[in-house]
């Protein structure tokens, strides 16, 4: 057990969060006295409170007194009750960034960052490593199927970990490997403009130990354009032949993926259960990792044919009816015209998506992108905008997108449903066996994928 002299006791704000709760979990593993509150019951409080930890739903100034530490996320406000109560009594309050760096101090960091595809990709380095007895600590944004978590405490010196680049923090990281995925715009609620987003990312890269190294997307246009910035060791994969690692004699098709994986000196084949080019780039990335740690190509290729993706990952709930049912997370133009791509492997009798748009900033910027995104759908469902704590901004609904999409092919099948209540009621009534029904967006809308299975 690692411990610290300097505090014992550890209270967030916001645990239900999925960055709070994976590290409450493995500081309570690392034997610390783990306590937190949030405003609403959720799965990961529940799962925290089974798990042994205190969990106080609804904030309350006397939740810190006696603690040591404070860990709060960017999400929550100064003038937060217990943010102000442990300012009265001088208790340290750690951002979730600065608690993440003290967790990663352990060991050897192998960071996962892009603006996509960081949730799978860090899961399948995580398997990999589990499974070859790494013993790795892991800390993932989303729920890893196979070990039932986002979170778990390893003896191993590895600490496998997402790096979120939403508010920046993740430059902060010092990593043995670092892996970008690619990057595009996003957050922009927090950069002024795509340069700084590069900047961050060549920052993050550019954070490997001198002993370590960096894991690029080779075919991303921004990573390449950034490759003459990085001072780090690093190494490409894509598809493309210039890469180190590539992947080529591809095969698609609606659960399933397979390929060929080139290296400068061996050739062997993986299999995937999770379908879509995308899914091709993150084994990629953990395959690279892999070969750099040691582990030989057959037991690389075995964990990821084995390897059943994270929740809410083209994660395929039923075939009631004869209805294929799907909930993903995707929420970003490049996300979602992945997923349908991937649905569309398969010939269906409709491709419908149903779409719950992400925070007002992220509409307000890229609503003109949106309308580019849904080609392989049949019939789009398009309903209000999950705030995710952002006020609204004037003039921005889910109607841009709707908009948007009708300008790119105003023959497109678009139906605006903005109250969520209405979707599961015009599915029931509009969907045919042999339809397969994709339901995506970061906020609350995977109710209706569980809502829809129940009621077919």
């Amino acid at each position: 057990m690692r411990n610290s002299d300097k505090f014992k006791k550890v209270h967030f704000v916001g645990i239900g969060g999925a960055g709070l709760s994976g590290m409450a979990r493995v500081l309570y593993e690392m034997g610390y006295e783990v306590s937190g509150s949030d405003i609403k019951k959720s799965y990961n409080t529940e799962r925290l409170k089974r798990f042994g930890i205190d969990v106080k739903i609804g904030h309350l100034s006397k939740n810190v007194i006696g603690k040591d530490i404070l860990v709060i996320s960017t999400a929550i406000p100064e003038d937060n009750c217990e943010v102000k109560a442990a300012n009265e009594l001088k208790i340290d309050i750690w951002s979730r960034a600065k608690m993440l760096e003290w967790i990663l101090s352990h060991g050897k960091a192998i960071a996962i960052s892009g603006t996509h595809g960081k949730t799978t990709t860090t899961s399948m380095i995580a398997l990999l490593l589990e499974w070859e007895n790494f013993k790795p600590t892991i800390l993932v944004g989303g729920e890893l199927n196979d070990i039932g978590s986002n979170a778990k405490f390893g003896e191993g010196e590895y600490f496998v970990v997402e790096a979120d680049e939403s508010d920046g923090t993740f430059i902060q990281i010092t990593s043995e490997i670092a892996v970008v995925t690619n990057v595009e715009d996003d957050h922009l609620d927090y950069y002024k403009n795509k340069k700084e987003i590069e900047k961050a990312f060549n920052k993050f890269v550019n954070g490997v130990t001198p002993t370590g190294l960096a894991v690029i997307n080779g075919d991303d246009p921004c990573l390449i354009n950034m490759m003459n910035k990085i001072d780090s060791r690093y190494i490409t994969y894509g598809l493309d032949e210039r890469n180190d690692v590539r992947a080529k004699d591809i095969k698609i098709d609606e659960l399933k993926s397979e390929f060929l994986v080139q290296l400068r000196d061996e050739q062997f084949r993986v299999q995937l259960k999770i379908p879509g080019e995308h899914n091709i780039y993150n084994a990629l990335a953990t395959i690279s990792v892999g070969k750099y740690l040691g582990i030989s190509s057959d037991r690389i290729s075995f964990t990821l044919s084995q390897f059943v993706g994270a929740q809410r990952r083209f994660d395929v709930l039923g075939n009631p009816r004869g209805v294929t049912i799907v909930d993903d997370y995707a929420h970003h133009p490049t996300e979602i015209s992945a997923t349908l791509k991937a649905a569309n492997a398969k010939k269906h009798n409709k491709i419908i998506s149903v779409f719950q748009p992400h925070r007002y900033t992220r509409t307000d910027l890229l609503y003109e992108k949106f309308g580019n995104c849904f080609e392989y759908a049949d019939l789009c469902l398009i309903t209000e905008i999950f705030p995710a704590g952002e006020n609204p901004i004037p003039g921005v609904t889910s109607k841009l997108i709707v908009n948007s999409i009708l300008k790119k092919n105003n023959r497109k099948q678009v139906v605006y449903l903005p109250q969520k209540k209405d979707l599961t009621y015009y599915l029931l009534k509009n969907v045919e066996s042999n339809d397969i029904v994709v339901v995506m967006g970061a906020g609350d809308i995977n109710t209706i994928a569980y809502d829809l299975l129940e009621k077919l």
